[in-house]
């Protein structure tokens, strides 16, 4: 039976020419009862050929790379997620505060314009529990998702609002998807490789296997988490008070969403592993694809130091401009002052694609448009090229690695510090534009506002005159 696959082998029917196996190679099949691999192998008792079972830990480096390559990007993948979450909690907390500082400040005119040329101290403020748990029940993960790309307080277009909500529902429906590919990928995968050279085939796809439960539990935990999201989605619109049943629904909400996320960037980790493995075991077949996944990578990370080098010095010089521009309104309360120059500052870098917001979604289309590129010369490789070619891997390689860094140098690289310093001027005297006019409004505001507070202040004042003098009127009269 080994010379009958040796012949076979060595002697393919589709081609004449001689393929001789290496010397130290062996033959290993799949028998047709069980999915345990067998090799020929030398028996050192009998000195003969004989078939003996292929047990996965006789080959401790082969194992220890498989099980490295999964266990790095499950605990990388956890690492990533606690971090978003750590990260994202804090920044949740300290928005809150800031808004009901903001919120708080705005209900307290009147005391700002009493201390107009003193500045408020307000990192001991406490507030109402009725706020705060409002501020709680609306901050949820969709009104920071419309925080990240706008303002979530913002009016809206009809058209408008309703993309926002298409929007949302895929960012759940997304990771959900992802969850039910990835169960049904490892379903199918693992009952082609049980049942494929199996004589009874319909058996063995109709038997119970542990493994395969896995999937359909995880196909309906899916559907449960769907549906708390889209619950979750239906609550914040509806305004519903922060009771015990949102904060339930809020917490498996999180659960699910992260648990999506999670699952989603293991899945990402492992191809992209396996990948650079591949490199190792087949060059010619496998170079094209890592050359492309480390230019994207490279590329989004030089566009993403090139935007945010360049954001950072719009906002240092429109902070010198706005220190200049402070000067010429002392009558505008200090603290209500740097609120809204700080509010509006930012708003203005957004509109103009400088906020890390901006930022980041201009490089996830970039890294868009690359990838598509990338699939578009994939497909014309596996179409009109060899790809078992050394001649034709080189090719390809080469090509992917032009492509990356003709886009590095068309787009995230810097240009000439003159253009740059152009560029920046420029940007700034946008920004500052918006700006001026919101410090010209409040200015406005403010005199108006102080005018009338005025003339309320004299009339108060004047009827507690009046009603201490007719009250001692009276006291006289009585004496």
């Amino acid at each position: 039976m080994r010379s009958l696959l040796i012949e076979k082998i060595e002697n393919p029917p589709t081609s004449n020419d001689l393929k001789p196996i290496p010397s130290k190679a062996v033959i290993s099949f799949l028998s047709t009862k069980d999915t345990i691999p067998r090799i020929f192998k030398l028996d050192p008792a009998t000195q003969q050929i004989a078939v003996n079972l292929v047990k996965q830990w006789d080959y401790p480096i082969i194992m220890m790379v498989i099980v490295l390559s999964l266990a790095i990007p499950v605990v990388g993948a956890a690492l990533l997620v606690f971090f978003c979450i750590s990260a994202g909690r804090k920044h949740l907390e300290d928005y809150r505060q800031a808004k009901l500082k903001t919120d708080q400040m705005t209900q307290n005119l009147s005391q700002i314009l009493n201390m107009a040329q003193q500045e408020q101290d307000t990192q001991g403020e406490f507030f109402d529990d009725e706020k705060v748990w409002d501020m709680m029940a609306r901050t949820n993960f969709f009104y920071m998702f419309e925080e990240f790309i706008g303002d979530a307080d913002a009016q809206r277009t009809p058209f408008a609002q309703w993309l926002i909500v298409a929007i949302e529902v895929a960012i759940v429906a997304v990771p959900n998807a992802a969850t039910l590919v990835i169960g049904g990928s490892i379903r199918g995968a693992w009952q082609q490789s049980r049942c494929e050279f199996r004589a009874d085939k319909c058996n063995c796809l109709a038997e119970i296997d542990v493994l395969l439960q896995l999937p359909q539990v995880l196909t309906y935990l899916v559907f449960i988490f769907f549906a708390a999201q889209v619950v979750e989605l239906a609550l914040y619109y509806l305004s519903i008070p922060y009771n015990v049943l949102r904060r339930v629904v809020r917490h498996l909400f999180y659960v699910s969403i992260f648990s999506a996320v999670w699952l989603a960037a293991v899945a990402v980790f492992v191809i992209i592993l396996f990948v650079l493995l591949g490199v190792l075991i087949d060059p010619i077949a496998v170079a094209p694809y890592a050359i492309a996944l480390l230019g994207i990578v490279s590329c989004c990370v030089a566009l993403y130091a090139k935007l945010t080098r360049f954001a950072t010095r719009v906002r240092r010089a429109v902070q010198k401009r706005i220190e200049v521009e402070k000067k010429r309104l002392r009558r505008v309360p200090p603290i209500l002052l740097d609120a809204m120059i700080e509010r509006n500052v930012d708003q203005a870098m957004h509109e103009n694609g400088l906020s890390f917001p901006a930022i980041v979604i201009k490089i996830f289309f970039f890294a868009c448009f690359l990838a598509a590129v990338y699939v578009f010369l994939f497909v014309g490789f596996s179409a009109f090229t060899d790809t078992s070619s050394w001649v034709a891997g080189a090719v390809n390689a080469g090509i992917s690695a032009i492509l990356a860094i003709g886009a590095q140098q068309a787009l995230a690289k810097d240009g000439e510090e003159q253009d740059v310093k152009d560029d920046v001027d420029e940007m700034q005297a946008r920004v500052m534009r918006s700006v001026i006019k919101v410090m010209e409004m409040v200015a406005k505001q403010m005199d108006l506002a102080m005018r009338l507070f005025t003339k309320m202040k004299k009339g108060m004042n004047q009827d507690a005159s009046e009603g201490e003098a007719s009250t001692v009127d009276v006291s006289l009269a009585k004496i």
